[in-house]
This record gives C-alpha cells, sequence and structure tokens, in this order.
C-alpha cells in the first residue's frame, strides 16, 4: 500500500482486493498450509476487505486530520489514491492467533483485543461479564 501527498489534501481509499477465500462473509479458519475451513454459525458484517479498508480511512483520518473518501466515489477528486489487496484475515488454527491481528500491527492500525485462545474449541465472546456469543470453531 503506498499513499503520497500533503497532509491537507484528499485521499481516496480503493477498494481492497481479496482472495477468493476472503471475498466472503464467512469467517475463515486455516486449518493447515493448504486446507481453509470457515467457523462454523459466525459471519463479518461485511466482506473482511471492505471492514479492513473502513478500518484503515477511519485510522488515517484520525491520525493524520486527512479527508478519506471512498475511491469509487465519482464526484469526489482525491489528490491521492491508496489501493492494496489482503490476503489474510481470519483465525490460524495451526499458531492459535487471529491473523487480523499480525496485519493491524504490521501497518500500525488501531485494533482491540477482543478474547484469547483456550482449548474448548469455541468462541466465547463476553461483554460486561456476560455471555454474549458462544460458537463452535472446530472446522
Amino acid at each position: 500500500m503506498a499513499a503520497q501527498g500533503a497532509q491537507g489534501s484528499a485521499l481516496a481509499i480503493v477498494p481492497f482486493e481479496a482472495t477468493k477465500a476472503l471475498d466472503v462473509t464467512r469467517v475463515p479458519v486455516q486449518v493447515t498450509d493448504t486446507e481453509l475451513a470457515y467457523l462454523q454459525d459466525a459471519v463479518w458484517v461485511d466482506r473482511p476487505a471492505r471492514l479492513f479498508g473502513q478500518l484503515v480511512a477511519e485510522t488515517i483520518r484520525s491520525r493524520s486530520g486527512r479527508v478519506v473518501v471512498d475511491g469509487d466515489d465519482p464526484g469526489v477528486n482525491a489528490t491521492d489514491r491508496l489501493h492494496g489487496s489482503l490476503r489474510s484475515f481470519g483465525y490460524d488454527a495451526r499458531s492459535r492467533e487471529a491473523v487480523a491481528r499480525a496485519i493491524f500491527e504490521k501497518w500500525e492500525l488501531d485494533f482491540a483485543v477482543i478474547g484469547r485462545t483456550t482449548d474448548t474449541k469455541r468462541m466465547v465472546l463476553t461483554m460486561g461479564g456476560q455471555v454474549v456469543a458462544d460458537l463452535p470453531i472446530d472446522p
């Protein structure tokens, strides 16, 4: 990903490209180097490339004060364009880590750790001490 220009100029975020495996709302789990599964009964609210693009845009806005616009908007004349591709986004069963975290750290993007890995083979999400989701992660 690359962007150039003055802090005061508009930046257009061109929709990120994604592999076929990531161009869906299902949550991927990398089981082996060649095997990909999806979490049962779990979906993203939108396609990962779009979610990642929104996160990148918000991070740039908040850290630089630049105007960031959708790169598909024909009515906007941005001086700079940012584009890229999303190659991994999900859960790696081999390392037991969320793949997105490494991406966010590499590009110094804001993120929050929302849980930890256990041996239960379930994703349990809590908020305010109450369980709000309990999903199997066994592929």
